[in-house]
């Protein structure tokens, strides 16, 4: 718990709000060999999108909400590099490139604790909805993982992100995300279409491909 509360301490001087630690032996067996030795996984996000981009983006403009996404790459960078830096001098590894095509950052963040997959397949959050970048590190640190986050938080009757999503891709009355620990579960194809929103983001802006409509739209996401 030593090294949480460190690793704790350094993220919240360096501004971070969104971490979490998730313990990596939970993942499906089939996850298990792109861990390559890694035992805790170390999720960091940041928010994005001021009202002014998500209000603009509802309307059909994304460019100041596209804007504003890609300003997250230097805090979340500067908060790797300063956890990555930690680790090193306490003679831990720490290795990213099994996440980036394997494991996503979204199951890393369920398995943390952080949040859970929305009816519109992107992580979601109480505090801050799904308006979020993320990054992450793998360690052999021995750290304290949090409590995963299994089922979907999203209320059983609010539609409003299949509503705005002109491409149909989000299922209006399907079931809700669920991963046993089996690994089984309610998959993302159950109440997602991954290939009408990759049309639909062309649709909606050709030039970026940048949609973020069932984002702006969550009504976590209008808490903050």
């Amino acid at each position: 718990m030593a090294l949480n509360q460190e690793i704790t301490k350094l993220l919240i001087k360096e501004g971070c709000q969104i971490f979490g630690f998730a313990d990596l032996s939970l993942l499906p067996t089939e996850y298990q060999e792109a861990r390559r030795g890694a035992e805790y996984a170390i999720i960091m996000g940041e928010p994005y999108g001021t009202t002014e981009s998500m209000c603009a983006n509802l309307a059909g403009d994304s460019r100041i909400f596209g804007i504003e996404g890609g300003k997250t790459s230097e805090p979340l960078e500067r908060y790797r590099s300063a956890v990555k830096d930690f680790l090193k001098r306490r003679k831990y590894k720490s290795d990213i490139k099994y996440m980036t095509t394997v494991i996503t950052y979204k199951m890393l963040a369920t398995l943390a604790g952080i949040g859970w997959v929305g009816r519109c397949a992107v992580l979601t959050t109480r505090e801050w909805g799904n308006a979020l970048r993320f990054t992450a590190i793998a360690t052999n640190a021995p750290l304290v993982g949090g409590i995963p986050i299994m089922k979907s938080k999203c209320p059983s009757d609010c539609h409003v992100c299949a509503d705005v999503c002109h491409a149909n891709a989000i299922k209006r009355n399907a079931v809700l995300w669920e991963r046993f620990s089996d690994g089984t579960g309610v998959h993302r194809d159950e109440f997602f279409d991954a290939k009408a929103c990759r049309k639909g983001r062309k649709l909606h802006d050709p030039a970026t491909q940048i949609c973020g409509k069932c984002i702006a739209a969550c009504p976590f996401t209008e808490r903050y």
